[in-house]
Order: structure tokens, then sequence, then C-alpha cells
């Protein structure tokens, strides 16, 4: 008669964990964001043709849109560049 041999688990070796936190009052996360935006207010997405503004946008929103939409982003930037429009951003002073 064959004996079966009983397994014992292997014993599971402490890996150290590799996490890092990041702690910090609330009220300096919200000045960071409110500062992140307010660079975002003060540049702006512009699209001419022909010299001509067509739509002017400020930073912050353009990247909102592009994030909520990025299939109609694409497909508006490749239409406007097809049809001779230029894409520039710019800071105001």
């Amino acid at each position: 008669m064959v004996e079966e041999s009983k397994k014992k688990p292997a014993a599971k070796t402490a890996k150290p964990e590799a996490k890092e936190r990041l702690c910090c009052a609330g009220e300096k996360v919200l000045a960071k964001g409110k500062e992140a935006v307010q660079e975002g207010n003060k540049r702006r997405v512009v699209i001419s043709h022909d010299g001509k503004q067509v739509i002017q946008l400020p930073l912050t929103i353009a990247v909102i849109a592009s994030i909520l939409a990025p299939y109609l982003a694409v497909l508006g930037l490749i239409v406007g560049l097809a049809t001779g429009c230029s894409i520039a951003v710019e800071k105001d002073a």
C-alpha cells in the first residue's frame, strides 16, 4: 500500500510594503488645487483661421473637455488642422 504524504503549506515570507503615503492638511490640498486652476485660467487655447480667431477657451476648460470627450477632441484637432486652422496656447500677461 502506498502512503500519501501530507504536504504542509509553505510558510509565507513577510515582504516589506513599498507604499508611501503623503499626508497634508486639507487646506494645503485646496490651496494647491486653486493655484493649478488659476494657472490654467491664465492660459488660453486659441484657434484661428486666416488670421481671425474662431474660438478662445481657458486652458482649464479645454483640458476638462478633452478628458470628458477625448474622441471629439481628437476629431476636432484633425478637422481643424486639415482645414488650415492654427491652434495655439497663449499665456495672459
